[in-house]
């Protein structure tokens, strides 16, 4: 599956590919401790991890948009197919009113990286870009399948637009974004501005891949 998903990819050619890990709770894996407890967990890493969520992102002339895509298998085979796409929409009205769409995960954390760093929303607004997104992480199954979401994308985003630590953007974006700082950022996107419910844990386990 691993290989036919980086195939597809591969295809697209896009300027930046990030694989996220799930996650499980090292006492109880099939228990997602939430809220204010704590459970020790571990994020599967590595290359060959089959859940894992992938986020491209690739500059485009025409307009920006997001798509997302499904695996289905069929005869042995395991095949890629778009299950929905729509404009990016760039303005900031839109982007805060994010809680009803399809794609409130990107559109959450697009708008938090507006709130963390003024500078990305001058290039971000400026450019055209296609973001697409597959995981292989079952909804609902405690394996932290949108903190992955939301951390492949925050990731994509921060190294497309050069905005990581040590990136020459960094004294323009007077920010020092690193893992932490991403994962701090996911946190907030997932607590306060779509309300998941989620051991605090989640995020800075991923986003340190182990």
């Amino acid at each position: 599956m691993i290989e036919s998903i980086k195939k597809f990819i591969y295809a697209i050619n896009p300027d930046i590919l990030v694989q996220a890990p799930s996650r499980i709770n090292l006492i109880n894996p099939l228990d997602a401790v939430e809220g204010d407890f704590w459970m020790p967990s571990v994020a599967i890493n590595g290359i060959a991890n089959p859940l894992s969520t992938f986020v491209y992102i690739k500059k485009v002339r025409t307009r920006s948009k997001i798509c997302k895509y499904k695996i289905t298998k069929t005869q042995e085979k395991y095949q890629l197919e778009l299950e929905c796409e729509e404009v990016l929409a760039k303005e900031i009205e839109s982007l805060s009113n994010h809680k009803s769409s399809e794609f409130k995960l990107f559109y959450a954390s697009i708008y938090r990286l507006f709130e963390t760093i003024p500078h990305y929303k001058q290039v971000f607004l400026t450019r055209n870009i296609e973001i697409g997104i597959i995981s292989t992480i079952p909804k609902q199954s405690g394996l932290g399948g949108s903190a992955s979401i939301i951390l492949g994308l925050l990731y994509g985003l921060v190294y497309y637009f050069e905005l990581i630590e040590k990136k020459p953007t960094w004294f323009k974006a007077q920010f020092p974004i690193n893992k932490d700082i991403i994962a701090e950022i996911a946190t907030k996107v997932e607590d306060e501005d779509l309300k998941i419910t989620a051991g605090y844990s989640d995020r800075y386990i991923i986003s340190r891949g182990g």
